[in-house]
């Protein structure tokens, strides 16, 4: 029986310092896409991987290998959305150009094979338009946006059945894209300006749409730098650059010129979309999500819904510190120590279940109080999952 305990606790430690690390973080790989749907009725589009060099202020385009063509081109008319999963093994493409005709494409970025998914159906109210913008979020949801409707879909990526969200009143979804930051939040860049749209408290099938600055160009693609972490690129048609603009305000912080592998000018085209590849993973402690904002992230703990006010302030206002949520009322020998690990694991993962540590351990908390003391047969199970958490917060540690 001690060996058998002994083996569990060891299988447990095991994953906790492998689970969710795809990526170390301080070796990861930044890579970015871009497609030019080229000219209308020409039959093909092309897709590329960017090379920034911040120093000259230059973006190298590319080509991907894609089937048996090796110059990035796609044997499709109009490839106007993309999009990659968050562990970049995945490019969806949509070739786009009549709402009848979207067509969900899959490009598996190690075999360079391009496959038809089929296409698109779409759910809800009755609208005109194709696709026009897509991007997955970080639990690996891949949404997509409706010209002139400005509907906003939710794809499956198996059957290509578009899920009614909601509708954007507040600005047109037409032209531009929209890219997910680490954080979950879905920013939309237009000839407007730049929003963030909120996917997650949509009333009465509306869309908030938050605009944080103002443009005025004609914009085809955006994506997030940095893995999901940085700043914000996106690709502008008028003068066949790249601008690199502040997620916060808004502003052009640097521009880079589009090169083609070459070294000469490239030209972008008609339309196109932007991809931000892997997401980067990494994770923080339960003192970071103690002091740090949030941002709008909510996770549930067997149906218990956590919000950054039960979490973090309790009955204080923000900025009285110290606050009283649950990761600062925390006491020795009682669950609210693994619900604070548990908490901070779900708040990295984004509400993941993905993971059989995250899973197990909820399943413990299930029936027990954070302020009730640990039940001496749970003792062993309390510091297992207590020190397995914390050891998962801690791997793979954001810079």
């Amino acid at each position: 029986m001690q060996n058998s305990l002994k083996l569990f606790c060891s299988a447990l430690l095991l994953n906790a310092t492998t689970a969710g690390a795809t990526y170390n973080h301080h070796d990861f790989e930044e890579k970015i896409y871009f497609s030019d749907t080229m000219q209308k009725f020409d039959g093909v589009s092309t897709i590329y991987r960017i090379e920034l060099d911040t120093n000259a202020e230059t973006a190298t385009l590319i080509p991907l290998q894609i089937n048996e063509n090796s110059d990035g081109i796609a044997e499709y008319d109009h490839i106007d959305v993309l999009a990659s999963s968050t562990d970049g093994n995945t490019l969806w493409m949509i070739n786009s150009l009549y709402a009848e005709s979207t067509e969900l494409l899959k490009y598996n970025v190690q075999s360079t094979s391009l496959e038809s998914i089929g296409l698109v159906s779409w759910d809800g109210p009755e609208a005109e338009g194709d696709a026009d913008q897509a991007a997955v979020a970080p639990n690996g949801d891949l949404y997509i946006t409706r010209k002139y409707s400005n509907f906003v879909y939710r794809l499956d990526t198996t059957t290509a059945q578009a899920e009614f969200i909601g509708e954007v009143t507040d600005t047109n979804l037409n032209g531009g894209d929209i890219s997910f930051g680490r954080n979950g939040v879905l920013y939309m860049k237009n000839y407007a300006g730049l929003f963030i749209l909120d996917i997650e408290n949509v009333s009465e099938q509306n869309i908030p749409a938050e605009m944080i600055g103002t443009s005025g160009v004609f914009y085809t693609g955006l994506a997030n730098r940095d893995g999901g972490y940085g700043n914000l690129l996106v690709s502008n048609r008028e003068d066949s650059t790249f601008e690199e603009v502040s997620p916060d305000s808004g502003l052009i912080l640097k521009s880079y010129i589009m090169l083609t592998e070459s070294g000469a000018p490239y030209s972008h085209q008609l339309g196109g979309d932007m991809a931000t590849g892997p997401f980067q993973t990494c994770n923080r402690n339960v003192d970071f999500w103690k002091n740090n904002s949030w941002r709008d992230q909510s996770i549930t703990i067997n149906g218990l819904h956590i919000d950054e006010i039960v979490g973090r302030f309790g009955t204080k206002s923000e900025g009285r510190e110290p606050y009283n949520g649950m990761l600062w009322n925390t006491r020795n020998y009682t669950y609210s120590k693994v619900y604070a690990q548990l908490i901070a694991a779900k708040l990295n993962t984004f509400n993941s279940s993905n993971s059989s540590l995250i899973n197990s351990a909820e399943s413990f908390l299930r029936g027990k109080s954070p302020s009730k003391k640990v039940k001496f047969w749970d003792i062993f199970h309390y510091t297992l999952y207590k020190t397995a958490l914390y050891k998962f917060n801690k791997k793979n540690k954001c810079k």
